[in-house]
């Protein structure tokens, strides 16, 4: 399960929870229903337009809103496409109402490099089989 925090808390709480846990977000929850993601570059963000009242802003002020979330079916390509369209760097995976995990942007493009490269190698593997001398191709 990924780490929630309530709306109400402070930046500064959720900062700690993100350290101790090496995440770089969280969920944030608004009673039963996942309101939003606050992460690290949302708190730099909102630093820069508070200065030094970031750390005591509730994270419902800083957090990314998120209304969408996926399955754990989806694929790569389509979580990258809804976090395009929505503009976000981590989406929410759900499981019979339950949230089970969340994706990173970064989660997703490596996923998607190292597949590419596997790909690759078995083009290459294929091609080097079919120029091998003394074989024949039908």
């Amino acid at each position: 399960m990924p780490c929630c925090v309530d709306a109400a808390v402070e930046s500064l709480a959720a900062l700690r929870l993100m350290a101790e846990r090496d995440i770089g977000a969280v969920l944030v929850r608004d009673g039963d229903r996942i309101a939003g993601v606050f992460s690290e570059r949302d708190f730099a963000r909102n630093s820069a337009r508070v200065a030094q009242f970031a750390v005591t802003t509730p994270v419902r002020d800083a957090m990314t809103p998120c209304d969408v979330s996926v399955t754990p079916a989806a694929l790569a390509h389509e979580c990258l496409q809804l976090m395009s369209a929505h503009q976000l760097r981590y989406l929410p995976v759900e499981e019979a109402g339950q949230f089970v995990a969340m994706l990173s942007l970064d989660d997703l493009l490596n996923e998607i490099v190292a597949h590419q490269q596997s790909v690759l190698k078995a083009i290459q593997l294929d091609q080097q089989i079919l120029f091998l001398r003394g074989t024949y191709s039908c």
